[in-house]
């Protein structure tokens, strides 16, 4: 290490003095079998010392050196944007486990993944655009039974009446009735990632399933400049939705939906349910409201 490295140079009682930083290579074993990643994942070169973020019992958020996130994470969809997915939990804990011994320690740690993205099969997370006859109404039903009480919450937010409201005003090009509405919407809501964000990455992907571009592209476009407005994670998740990239859980949902199998609707509703408290079935709320509009728009063409 060079002394360019050590950072910044203060002046004390006139002299110039350099912060001693030690790094140490975090604990990182041999690529897990099965792992995936985003393909549109920063490039090997970009993941070789990464900083940790929050480490949790089933994931880790990491950052590169330019700040950009690097979810890893576990379960059968649980791959989000620029992450890496570990389909087996009980591989994942004890790595876990190490880089939690590292957050807040006098060591900097610096995490290698290289070989891990060199082993991960890369996916693709994005939704493609279906003909809205493909959703059809049992499909539908079947996806709002699942749907949780959207009633108002502390605050006065609204998940279903907010999306459908989002929904609208996107498809019908109202812009700044659109603007002041996502303005109000993100960052809405406690956690991680506020219930408002989930809400909108809900919008935009039932956008995109049903190929109405030039809504998702309002939608994202009023989006991009409230970012700073919300959390890390949320900013990640909410610029990826803007681009068209999603989670996993997701993407499956909107699968199941233009399956020809209910019970596939219920499947893909409850893994998405599984991810945070309420995140993901604020995700599938904003995702119906957007299928839903779709819904009536063919009606009135009719």
């Amino acid at each position: 290490m060079s002394d360019h490295d050590l950072g910044p140079t203060r002046t004390l009682s006139g002299r110039c003095w350099q912060p001693y930083v030690s790094v140490v290579l975090a604990y990182c074993p041999d690529p897990p079998p099965g792992l995936r990643r985003d393909r549109a994942l920063t490039g090997r070169a970009d993941v070789d010392a990464l900083s940790i973020v929050y480490v949790g019992q089933a994931a880790a958020v990491l950052a590169t050196r330019s700040g950009t996130l690097v979810p890893v994470t576990t379960g059968p969809a649980g791959l989000v944007p620029g992450g890496i997915g570990v389909p087996d939990r009980v591989a994942l804990a004890p790595v876990l486990a190490r880089w939690s011994e590292l957050v807040g320690g006098t060591l900097a740690a610096a995490i290698d993944l290289r070989a891990w993205h060199a082993a991960a099969a890369a996916v693709e997370l994005r939704i493609l655009a279906v003909d809205g006859a493909g959703i059809t109404a049992a499909q539908f039903a079947e996806l709002e039974r699942g749907l949780p009480d959207s009633s108002l919450r502390a605050g006065g937010f609204g998940p279903g009446e907010r999306a459908e409201e989002l929904t609208r005003l996107a498809r019908e090009a109202h812009t700044g009735e659109l603007g002041a509405c996502v303005a109000a919407t993100v960052g809405a809501g406690m956690g991680t990632t506020p219930a408002g964000d989930d809400v909108i990455c809900g919008v935009l992907a039932g956008l995109d399933l049903l190929g109405f571009e030039g809504a998702h592209k309002r939608l994202g476009a009023a989006v991009a400049p409230l970012l700073s407005c919300t959390t890390r994670s949320s900013r990640h998740l909410l610029a990826a939705a803007a681009t068209g990239r999603y989670t996993e859980g997701l993407i499956g949902l909107a699968a199941a939906l233009v399956s020809t199998s209910a019970p596939a609707v219920r499947t893909a509703l409850a893994l998405l349910g599984q991810w945070g408290a309420s995140s993901g079935l604020d995700q599938a709320t904003g995702f119906a409201a957007a299928i839903r509009a779709g819904a009536l728009v063919r009606a009135g063409a009719r």
